[in-house]
C-alpha cells in the first residue's frame, strides 16, 4: 500500500550567512541620516511618511551598492534604530562600570566605543544617555532641626 506517491526526496535546507553591514556602510548611511533630520524622526508636514520612505529607499540602493549588507529601505532603517540602541546600551555599561571602579582599572575592551558607535551616539540625545536631573523635594525648603514654632 502506498501512502503518497508524490513525496520527492528534497536537498536538504542549508543555512545562509547574511553579511553584517561594513564600516563604509554604516558610515555612509550616517552622513545622509546627519544632513536630513525627517530621517532622523522629525517629521515635517503633511506628506513627510511618504517622503521619508523614498528616502530610506533611495539610501538602501546606495548603501547596497557599496558591498556588505543588502536591505531594503525599511530592514536599513530598523538597522539604524538598533545599531542606536546597541550604542545606548554599551555606552550606559560603559558609565556604569566606570562608577563602580572608583577609578580603578580601566574597562575590559568589550566595553570601548568603536568608531561607528561613538559616531552614532551623536543621533542619540543627552537626556537618554544621562537621564535628566531631578532635584531633591522640597531641597532648601525645610530646615532640619528648626526650633521654630508657629502660632505663638
Amino acid at each position: 500500500m502506498q501512502i503518497c506517491k508524490y513525496i520527492r526526496k528534497v536537498a536538504p535546507l542549508t543555512l545562509v550567512s547574511v553579511p553584517d553591514p561594513t564600516e563604509k556602510q554604516w558610515m555612509r548611511l550616517m552622513d545622509v541620516v546627519a544632513t536630513d533630520k525627517e530621517m532622523q524622526g522629525d517629521f515635517q508636514g503633511p506628506g513627510a511618511a511618504g517622503r521619508v520612505s523614498a528616502k530610506w529607499e533611495t539610501l538602501a540602493a546606495t548603501l547596497n551598492a557599496l558591498g556588505g549588507a543588502f536591505k531594503t529601505g525599511e530592514k536599513w532603517k530598523e538597522a539604524f534604530n538598533n545599531l542606536r540602541n546597541r550604542a545606548k546600551r554599551q555606552y550606559n555599561d560603559r558609565v556604569r562600570y566606570m562608577g563602580a571602579t572608583g577609578g580603578g582599572p580601566p574597562p575590559p575592551q568589550q566595553l570601548g566605543l568603536n568608531a561607528v558607535y561613538q559616531r552614532v551616539l551623536q543621533f542619540v540625545q543627552k537626556e537618554q544617555l544621562h537621564g535628566n536631573a531631578v532635584p531633591v523635594p522640597l531641597q532648601g525648603f525645610v530646615s532640619v532641626g528648626s526650633t521654630d514654632s508657629y502660632g505663638d
